[in-house]
């Protein structure tokens, strides 16, 4: 009788065990860790069990939840479906390495919120480092991304954009925001988008608006550090506050529109040594200097078109 009871029991124990598993894979975990060192996917997505790439892991994760590299190594490229962070952990390399196509691509809905922080992106044959195809809002701090021919970061789509303390270099462009509707709202803040194409470059079309805010960032050694505009449509605005436009091959800022409104505003910047001009204006973009820029020794001039003055704040 005994054995029978202790078969029930570990019976029961099991059915209850299949049941809390189900229902965890069926709602998602809040909170998934991979390892480079031990992880597999075919293991829970503990601390003590971890998984192997970022696919899996956000594949297992809940809306809302959080993917956390443990340890150093690559995690492979990965399309994001849903509000979440994927996070290194203090001092690991978290890398994703692209051969073909794009590293991170992220379709979400308008409410949802992406956050990539202290990642590394390198493209060996890859399109795009981050393609922000659609959703709500994205978060990059702490990331570097270089090596991809088209650009570091693509946003094609209406939201906000904000990157921080992140390092772009050897890109096409190093943040390329090209909407053909909806309005996207970027900040960048303690950048350094150099030795790229652009550094930064704003071109929408049709119905698509841009309004930018850059602060304490470098766009350095490019071919074009900042551009606002160069498109037949659209609305570009970019607002630059104690950031640089250094050693660039062409100009240092630039601002250019056909039949469209371009804004390209700065204050507190150092715009020097560049082998165009220190500012560019082409067809009838906007361009309007606060008090306290250093723009001189560029090999076209200072300025080349209309700049407008604000008085000093």
């Amino acid at each position: 009788m005994r054995m029978r009871e202790a078969w029930v029991a570990v019976s029961v124990c099991v059915g209850l065990s299949f049941c809390v598993s189900a229902t965890a894979s069926a709602v998602g975990l809040t909170r998934t860790f991979l390892s480079a060192l031990t992880g597999n996917d075919a293991n829970a997505c503990s601390p003590t069990s971890p998984c192997r790439t970022f696919a899996h892991a956000i594949a297992v994760t809940a809306a809302g939840g959080e993917v956390i590299a443990l340890d150093s190594g690559g995690y492979g490229a990965v399309s994001i479906s849903q509000a979440v962070s994927i996070i290194a952990a203090p001092g690991a390399y978290a890398g994703i390495t692209v051969f073909s196509g794009d590293g991170i691509t992220i379709n979400v809905a308008a409410s949802d919120a992406v956050i990539l922080r202290g990642l590394t992106l390198n493209g060996l044959g890859g399109n795009n480092g981050v393609n922000f195809n659609s959703g709500g809002t994205l978060i990059l701090e702490n990331c570097f991304v270089t090596n991809f021919p088209n650009n570091g970061i693509l946003a094609s789509t209406g939201g906000s954009l904000a990157v921080r303390d992140t390092n772009i270099k050897g890109c096409g462009n190093g943040i390329y925001l090209s909407l053909s509707a909806g309005t996207l709202l970027t900040s960048i803040d303690h950048c350094r988008l150099d030795f790229n194409g652009n550094g930064f470059q704003a071109q929408s079309t049709s119905g698509g608006i841009t309004q930018t805010s850059a602060t304490n960032s470098t766009a350095n050694h490019n071919f074009t550090g900042w551009v606002c505009g160069n498109a037949s449509s659209g609305i570009d605005e970019l607002h630059l506050e104690s950031c640089s436009a250094s050693e660039n091959g062409g100009d240092g800022l630039y601002s250019n529109s056909s039949n469209v409104l371009t804004f390209l505003l700065f204050s507190q910047c150092v715009i020097v040594n560049n082998s165009g001009f220190g500012v560019g204006q082409g067809g009838s973009g906007s361009v309007q200097s606060r008090a306290n820029n250093s723009v001189r020794l560029n090999g076209s001039g200072s300025f080349g078109g209309t700049v407008g003055t604000f008085p000093a704040q």
